[in-house]
């Protein structure tokens, strides 16, 4: 190694990792989020609170602090009770889809590799496909999307969820994983499966409340 690429060397210390975000950093970063995508009511409200800082993070302190901050008080104290509210919301509702993503990834993590299992074990392989040619059929092959599939699995996963809350596309791609239908590139079997969905939330409309975007089990 000449010199010149010794000094190099030294001079380059790669990329340096992404810090991660404390749980401060991220209330704040949905709070500037909030000041976008919050009613127009409540907008200029979250631009204040965005630029303040260090904003509780539990509600009596949040509920406290707002209070003083944005000097929100008597008829107007029914503002501050939306503001969490909206918060909270998101909140839940980013952790739902945070949760459903990485239970994606850890399927995918689990699936056996196609091409390994047809190179290791022709044999196991093809007696697999032979048992679904003859009615048997693996786990996932054997869901069947019916409407009481899709009301309980749909109850199962909200009970589940933050506040009992979670935003339409979250809560299907979830029942589609819950129901083995993840790998399934079938687009008649997706379209049913969006159709049922939503007939199932405007039919169960006393124990499911659909505001927007977002689902919540009462």
């Amino acid at each position: 190694m000449t010199e010149a690429e010794r000094y190099e060397k030294t001079l380059y210390k790669g990329k340096k990792k992404k810090a991660k975000k404390t749980p401060q950093e991220a209330w704040m970063d949905l709070i500037a989020e909030a000041s976008n995508s919050a009613p127009s009511s409540l907008q200029a409200y979250m631009c204040r609170l965005s630029m303040l800082g260090n904003v509780p993070r539990k509600e009596k302190q949040f509920r406290n602090f707002t209070s003083n901050s944005l000097n929100l008080r008597g008829n107007q104290a029914q503002i501050v009770q939306s503001l969490w509210k909206y918060l909270s919301d998101l909140r839940a509702t980013q952790q739902a889809e945070q949760q459903s993503k990485q239970q994606q990834q850890q399927q995918q993590q689990h699936t056996p590799d196609e091409t390994i299992d047809r190179h290791v074990c022709p044999t196991v392989k093809e007696a697999k496909m032979e048992k679904v040619g003859h009615g048997e059929s693996p786990k996932k092959a054997s869901s069947e999307l019916t409407s009481k599939s899709v009301r309980k699995t749909v109850r199962k996963l909200l009970k589940k969820a933050p506040k009992r809350s979670m935003k339409i596309k979250a809560l299907r791609s979830a029942v589609r994983d819950a129901l083995g239908l993840d790998n399934n590139n079938n687009k008649t079997t997706k379209k049913k499966l969006k159709e049922m969905l939503t007939n199932e939330l405007n039919t169960d409309s006393k124990r499911i409340k659909v505001d927007g975007k977002l689902v919540t089990l009462a």
